[in-house]
């Protein structure tokens, strides 16, 4: 536990060995799961950790002596799923949380009507403590929580990331990987999550304490980042996909990146690298597959659906398909991405040759054109 202002506190709980979350995401560098004690003349604890982590978490509770209120920031598990346990250790706590989020945590932690109580601000005396509604951040039940006299925010999953640390402050790198998580969690509901950023505009914030990762002590920073990635304003950049089973695939997307111009993401979605990051900011998406069971590669299949359930920014879409003896993975494709400006459709038999490239070379130079 840190004293990061007189009076606030953070339990940072470290998961730095997790690899995976949501049974989806890489996490390369872990995680954390951030709650936080603001004490007044009373004392409020912000958010738990998830439940795996149940000693970690045991282990900094046991420091305190007094719980007045809970605070559930949000109703998902990593977030809450310890508060039957603050419960048991403080009875008389009560939950404060959004109407839907007391709905959302009676149906999954099975707390009861008597352990909530209403409240859009608490004064714990010396420390206030305001609730304000942040739906679709990413659940429709989320809010955050602005500590007055000292200009915190308690941001839950905005402004967080995936990103066990020694240093509790955001660095460089850190803001890569904040990048990253506002594209798998928060990517979906961007232009919601746009209105919500408004109501920060009357906030003085000095701080914002998010749920997971680092503190930010330059939350304009950060502020700046969200406004900019929930805006509907794409950059000129190209990200291009691609699976290789022997290689053909890669020599026609070599071949093409090297013909694009401006700032080109070339990733291969088999190695794991988290490909949603590269569309926050892209204009125009390229995805090049080999077939395989007649349809494109089962992981460009899977990215692609993934790709359009999060509907990102991107204007513009074109496909490279690799094939030898039949395909439909051009027809596929098309279809799941109906709702772009498809550019153009290239379908290659067998390894790329000089022809393949001559079109290759025509597809880039349309591409160029914006």
């Amino acid at each position: 536990m840190r004293e990061i202002k007189p009076g606030v506190f953070l339990i940072d709980v470290q998961d730095p060995e997790r690899r995976v979350f949501d049974s989806l995401f890489p996490t390369d560098r872990g995680t954390t799961y951030n709650s936080y004690l603001v004490k007044g003349e009373k004392v409020a604890l912000i958010d738990t950790a998830d439940p795996s982590k149940k000693d970690e978490f045991a282990r900094e509770l046991s420091k305190v002596d007094r719980i007045d209120y809970i605070i559930s920031n949000h109703s998902e598990q990593d977030h809450s799923g310890l508060i039957p346990f603050v419960l048991e250790k403080f009875p008389n706590a009560k939950v404060i949380a959004t109407k839907k989020g007391r709905e959302f945590l009676t149906d999954l932690l099975g707390l009861k009507d008597e352990n909530f109580i209403e409240a859009s601000e608490l004064d714990l005396g010396g420390k206030t403590l305001r609730f304000i509604e942040f739906p679709w951040a990413h659940w429709p039940e989320t809010m955050v929580t602005y500590l007055v006299e000292d200009g915190i925010l308690f941001s839950c999953d905005v402004f967080g990331s995936h990103y066990a640390f020694s240093d509790i402050w955001y660095d460089d790198e850190a803001y890569e990987y904040a990048k990253e998580y506002y594209a798998e969690i928060m990517m979906p509901f961007r232009t919601i999550i746009a209105n919500d950023l408004k109501k920060l505009d009357e906030l003085d914030i000095k701080m914002i304490c998010p749920s997971h990762g680092p503190l930010h002590k330059d939350p304009e920073k950060i502020i700046s980042m969200y406004k900019d990635w929930t805006s509907n304003e794409a950059k000129r950049e190209t990200t291009v996909l691609y699976v290789s089973m022997h290689n053909s695939t890669k020599i026609a997307v070599e071949k093409l990146s090297g013909d694009l111009v401006g700032k080109v993401n070339v990733v291969d979605i088999s190695k794991g690298i988290s490909m949603l990051k590269y569309l926050v900011d892209a204009d125009t998406l390229v995805i090049a597959t080999p077939t395989a069971l007649g349809d494109a590669h089962p992981l460009m299949l899977f990215a692609s659906s993934i790709i359009s359930a999060y509907r990102p920014k991107i204007k513009r879409v074109a496909f490279v398909v690799l094939y030898e003896w039949g395909t439909r993975a051009d027809k596929t494709l098309e279809g799941i991405f109906k709702n772009y400006e498809i550019v153009d459709t290239i379908r290659i038999r067998g390894k790329p040759s000089d022809s393949d490239f001559e079109s290759i070379k025509k597809l880039a130079e349309n591409l160029n054109k914006r």
